[in-house]
Order: C-alpha cells, then sequence, then structure tokens
C-alpha cells in the first residue's frame, strides 16, 4: 500500500540532485514533475481509499509496484526525450541549419 514511496524518494533525490549540481536541464525538470505527478497521484489515492500509511501483507510487492511505477515514467520520459531530439534533428536537417558540436 506504501507504492507512492518510491516514486516520491526518486523525485526527492533528483531535486536535491539538481539544486547541488545547479542543473538547469529541462529535461531533468520535466522528469522531476514526472515523479511528483506519480508520488502526488498515488497518495491521494491512497488517502482516497483511507489506506495511505497502511502497510499490506506482502511490502514487498508494493516497493516492487513503486519501482515499476517509477521505472514506467523513466521510459516514457526517455521516449519523450528522444523523440524531441530527433524530431528538431529532421527540421533542423529540412530546413538547412547545421547544428555545433
Amino acid at each position: 500500500m506504501v507504492c507512492y514511496v518510491v516514486p516520491l524518494a526518486c523525485f526527492l533525490l533528483l531535486a536535491a540532485w539538481r539544486k547541488l549540481s545547479g542543473s538547469k536541464s529541462v529535461g531533468m525538470f520535466w522528469l522531476n514533475m514526472m515523479f511528483l505527478g506519480a508520488s502526488a497521484f498515488g497518495t491521494i489515492d491512497h488517502l482516497w481509499n483511507a489506506e495511505l500509511f497502511m502497510l499490506g501483507t506482502n511490502w514487498v510487492s508494493d516497493i516492487a509496484l513503486g519501482i515499476s511505477i517509477s521505472a514506467g515514467i523513466t521510459a516514457i520520459w526517455g521516449i519523450m526525450v528522444i523523440s524531441r531530439k530527433l524530431h528538431y534533428t529532421a527540421i533542423s536537417k529540412n530546413i538547412g541549419i547545421v547544428e555545433r558540436k
């Protein structure tokens, strides 16, 4: 019943890393917001069902579910980042913009 804790931990760790490293990456910001959204959704869902701090009989499966949620968020974020890069690369090639590396 505590599957929302893993995305919340990912949000807090990524927020701390971004703060300490001074990262201004938009991609990392959006990944952090996706983790925040998942943890907020899970918290609201469990609060709604009056099981916010309940530990199920099989807490390992709850943590595994949280890990699966976080992995799914990271995979979707990765697809978004890759598709954005491919899209902008294709546009720049079509209009003749040469990017410096």
